[in-house]
Formats: structure tokens, C-alpha cells, sequence
């Protein structure tokens, strides 16, 4: 993920992956909205050496019961992800979320390496 600007180079980003299925409900002229938790994955990285960048790579399996995005628009109803990125340090903080499409597909083979 590329930044507009440049922090500290070496700082800790927390990366929280969510998986979530939204549900409005209507009663009358009100709705209301909720997100329960499916699936969720936590891990640290540090920003770039030159402090422009922080790497994201998170693996689904199989196992993880990763399904497929089905809500893009806020109030639908259906599967969404998020990936919410945090990095406070006492120089910096920075916060954001975005929405993550995750499609269904055949599972991508290992990489190898020439000997």
C-alpha cells in the first residue's frame, strides 16, 4: 500500500482483515444496519526503508471460510471486507480503512524455485 506521504521509516502497522456479513433491517420508515464478525486476521509489519509503503499480504485458505464480497454499497445487505490499517507511534497516526473485493477462485499454487 502506497503512501501520499512518507513516515518514519521502520514504523509498526497493525493490518486487521475482517470479514463480515451486513444485515438491515426496516421497521416502518427507520432501518437499521449491523456487521457481525465471520472472520478476522491480526498481524504487525513495519513501513518501508524509505517510509513510503506499508506491505500488505494476507493469505486466505479454504479453511478460513473466505467468502466471496457481495456487499459493495453502505446499507446492502451481504459479505464484505475490510482491511483497517493502524499505525500509532508518538510521531505519527495514522488511520484508515478500505474495502477489500475478495472473489471466489480456484486456489493458487505454491511458488517454486529453480535449483
Amino acid at each position: 500500500m502506497r503512501l501520499n506521504h512518507a513516515i518514519r521509516p521502520d514504523t509498526l502497522v497493525q493490518l486487521r482483515l475482517q470479514c463480515k456479513n451486513r444485515v438491515t433491517t426496516q421497521s416502518g420508515k427507520s432501518s437499521s444496519t449491523s456487521e457481525h464478525l465471520i472472520w478476522e486476521h491480526e498481524t504487525t509489519v513495519k513501513t518501508t526503508l524509505d517510509g513510503t509503503a506499508i506491505p500488505v499480504a494476507i493469505a486466505l485458505l479454504p479453511a478460513d471460510d473466505a467468502e466471496p464480497t457481495t456487499s459493495w454499497f453502505a446499507g446492502a445487505n451481504g459479505i464484505l471486507w475490510k482491511l483497517k490499517v493502524d499505525a500509532r507511534q508518538s510521531w505519527i497516526s495514522y488511520k484508515a480503512e478500505f474495502a477489500i473485493p475478495v472473489i471466489a477462485g480456484e486456489i493458487m499454487p505454491e511458488k517454486k524455485t529453480l535449483s
